[in-house]
C-alpha cells in the first residue's frame, strides 16, 4: 500500500494519462494483488475466528452476533466512504489503510493471544487480564496439558468393572453374564 501510494505521488497517473501502463504502474499493480492474495487468506478471516472463540459461553452467541454486526457496519462503511476518500485524499488513503494495518500489526502482537491448541473452555484463561497476552498462550496451555495428565492419571474405571469380557456382544462381569442393552 505504500509502495502504491508513493506510485501515485510520484508519477500522478490521474494528471498524466496514458494508453499503455508504466513499469512503474504494472509493478504498483502487482503490489496491490500482492496485498490482495496475501490478506485474502490471513486476515480476512481472523476476526470471525477470534471473536467466536473469546468470548464467556454464557455471552458467545450475543457476543458473535455484536461482532458480526460490527463487523458488516464497518465494511459498509469503508465501502461507503472510500470513493470521497479518494476524492479528497488522493494517495492518501494508500498511506491512511498501509498505516492502520501497520497499527494492527503492533496491536496483535502485543494486544492479541495466540488460542492454537487452547479448548473453547481455556478461552476465559487465555483473554483473562491475568497473564500478557505475548506469554498466555505458553501458560494457559501448560496449565490444560497439566490438567489433562493429572485428569488421566486419576482417572479410573470401578473396580467392579475390572474384570470384564465380552464375547459375541454378551458381556461378562464378575463371572455373570449381561446382554447388550
Amino acid at each position: 500500500m505504500y509502495y502504491i501510494a508513493a506510485y501515485i505521488a510520484v508519477a500522478q497517473p490521474a494528471e498524466n494519462p496514458t494508453t499503455e501502463l508504466s513499469s512503474g504502474g504494472i509493478s504498483a499493480m502487482v503490489f496491490f494483488y500482492l496485498w490482495t492474495a496475501s490478506y485474502t487468506p490471513s486476515w480476512n478471516g481472523t476476526p470471525w475466528v477470534l471473536n467466536s472463540e473469546m468470548f464467556d459461553q454464557n455471552v458467545r452467541t450475543l457476543a458473535q452476533a455484536w461482532a458480526a454486526a460490527c463487523n458488516w457496519l464497518f465494511n459498509f462503511l469503508i465501502a461507503r466512504f472510500t470513493p470521497q476518500m479518494f476524492a479528497t485524499m488522493g494517495y492518501g488513503v494508500y498511506l491512511f489503510f498501509a498505516s492502520l494495518m501497520m497499527c494492527s500489526c503492533v496491536f496483535v502482537f502485543f494486544l492479541v493471544p495466540e488460542t492454537k491448541g487452547i479448548p473453547l473452555e481455556a478461552m476465559d484463561k487465555l483473554f483473562s487480564k491475568s497473564y500478557p497476552a505475548r506469554k498466555a498462550h505458553g501458560i494457559v496451555l501448560a496449565e490444560v496439558r497439566e490438567a489433562d495428565r493429572e485428569f488421566r492419571r486419576h482417572s479410573h474405571v470401578d473396580e467392579k468393572f475390572d474384570n470384564v469380557s465380552t464375547e459375541d456382544n454378551q458381556y461378562v462381569i464378575d463371572g455373570k453374564n449381561v446382554q447388550e442393552v
